[in-house]
């Protein structure tokens, strides 16, 4: 009885962070956790991942510069054809009024 009126004040003061601790351990047990992760596997998972970043970037630019100039050739032919461009700013200010 002694010994957890001893341990009351500091079980009161440090409640807040045993809680969270407990709620941190409950976590781990219904993911599967054992270890946290090592730092040298988050690097090899980080390098995995930029790596794959960069090349969905690649891809993008590479459409990306395909749209604009497949825009300037549809705004070509629509000259030539004596079509007047579609502007969004046209289409907004029509609806909008």
């Amino acid at each position: 009885m002694l010994k957890f009126l001893i341990q009351l004040p500091f079980r009161i003061l440090f409640l807040p962070i045993l809680l969270t601790l407990k709620i941190l351990f409950w976590t781990f047990d219904d993911l599967g956790l054992e270890k946290l992760p090592t730092v040298k596997g988050l690097q090899t998972e980080y390098a995995e991942l930029l790596t794959k970043k960069k090349a969905a970037y690649a891809e993008y630019r590479t459409a990306r510069d395909e749209m604009k100039e497949l825009l300037i050739h549809k705004a070509n032919v629509e000259q030539i054809l004596g079509k007047e461009p579609e502007n969004e700013e046209k289409k907004n200010e029509h609806e909008r009024g």
